[in-house]
């Protein structure tokens, strides 16, 4: 059922360059997970400080400056446009799936939804 999530969160955290997505440092199943009525898969992630959501309510938000907010701007830009080299399209962007860091670098997190773009579409696209 999250095959799809956890290949995209693998194929990112292989990638070396990559720092616009969470990264997947393990998977935990849950105990006796063949015979289990209620199976559970944990993915662990490395540690965000706190999503937009979260930062954009807390006192630290009413500090930031014009110079901030246009980082945090070009950086969602970034990851963005590093998914779509990749082929991947989130289709779940709000502000609870963008980890922001202490630096302003953020991480888009939350694949469920995430789609690999169909090679033929793109070179449909390419010829127009």
């Amino acid at each position: 059922m999250y095959f799809r999530e956890l290949s995209l969160l693998l194929q990112f955290t292989l990638m070396e360059e990559n720092s616009h997505t969470s990264k997947l440092l393990d998977v935990v199943f849950s105990p006796d997970f063949s015979k289990a009525e209620h199976k559970y898969i944990f993915l662990v992630m490395d540690l965000a400080e706190i999503d937009l959501h979260g930062f954009m309510e807390s006192k630290a938000f009413k500090n930031v400056d014009e110079p901030c907010v246009l980082r945090l701007l070009y950086n969602i830009l970034c990851s963005l446009n590093y998914l779509h080299a990749a082929g991947v399209i989130h289709r779940d962007i709000k502000p609870a799936n963008i980890l922001v860091h202490r630096d302003l670098s953020i991480a888009l997190c939350d694949f469920g939804m995430a789609r690999k773009e169909v090679q033929e579409t793109r070179t449909m696209r390419e010829d127009k």
